[in-house]
């Protein structure tokens, strides 16, 4: 009799168990949907992202919600197409929230940090460069999401352009002057460097650094009419012709492009020189053809 009331209670307990897997293993709830509770807790992160969090609380927010994304997808814990429309949503979510960012920060700061900048270029090729699973960009070009990066990043490109600009003050000729000094005029007033009141200084001195690059080259192309001796009559008259007209253009041209100019009586003196210099090599010439 015990021995039974031992194999009974066994057998109730085996019994007991073998419903209990069958019940929650082979044909679990409806309402348990592991999935789906990974999909909610990955889009739980990407709501987490805070159009009114600062650009560093931005881009941490965003590298969270990537980060657990795109580990679900690689453990298999969700589906391609699923991880593809979380990573949509992301960018959804971030792409506006921080280009606004950036663009506050732009029109907020007279000074802009050069590290700042460089973070903000490398945050948006960051997110250009996120893929979906056939290998595609997330961010479309042509998409608006796009255009708002595209937006940030010129904005970056046209402030290196600028410190570029300044970093170079050699002059080369008037055309590739006036071509500089209409670039610095569209810089200085576009819609956001001219926010960058430090830069835009900086540029307003690129006329006058120019322009006196500009008058020492006509100096010293003067000065190189004393070495006749060594030129022939025609090597001689090109050279002296050439800066002639080039005095002559500077003297016309020099105030309206660079903003400034030597005054009159400095230009007169230098092209008197360089007619001194042609009557001596006139006579050096006539010298040697006795």
């Amino acid at each position: 009799m015990k021995k039974a009331l031992i194999l009974s209670t066994v057998i109730l307990l085996v019994l007991g168990a073998l419903l209990y897997f069958v019940k929650t293993r082979l044909d679990p709830p409806f309402s348990i949907m592991p999935e789906r509770q990974y999909e909610e807790k990955a889009q739980s992160y990407i709501d987490e992202i805070n159009p009114k969090s600062t650009i560093k609380e931005l881009n941490a927010q965003f590298y969270k919600a990537a980060h657990i994304i795109n580990y679900m997808g690689d453990s298999l814990l969700l589906e391609s197409d699923v991880t593809d429309n979380l990573k949509e949503k992301l960018c959804e979510q971030y792409v506006p929230a921080y280009t606004n960012k950036c663009l506050e920060y732009f029109k907020g700061n007279s000074i802009w940090d050069s590290t700042e900048i460089n973070n903000i270029r490398k945050q948006v090729g960051s997110v250009k460069q996120l893929l979906n699973s056939k290998g595609n960009r997330v961010v479309d070009n042509g998409s608006a999401l796009n255009d708002k990066l595209d937006g940030v990043f010129n904005v970056t490109q046209r402030n290196s352009e600028a410190l570029g600009l300044i970093k170079r003050n050699r002059f080369q000729d008037m055309a590739s002057s006036e071509k500089t000094m209409e670039r610095v005029k569209v810089l200085q007033n576009d819609d956001y460097l001219k926010y960058n009141t430090s830069l835009c200084d900086s540029l307003g001195t690129i006329g006058g650094k120019l322009e006196k690059a500009h008058f020492k080259s006509l100096i010293e192309r003067v000065l190189e009419l004393r070495d006749y001796e060594y030129f022939s009559k025609e090597g001689f008259e090109k050279k002296f012709n050439k800066v002639i007209g080039d005095i002559e253009d500077y003297r016309k041209k020099s105030q309206a492009v660079y903003g400034t100019s030597h005054d009159q009586d400095e230009i007169s003196r230098l092209v008197d020189y360089a007619y001194r210099y042609r009557n001596m090599a006139f006579s050096h010439y006539e010298e040697d053809d006795y």
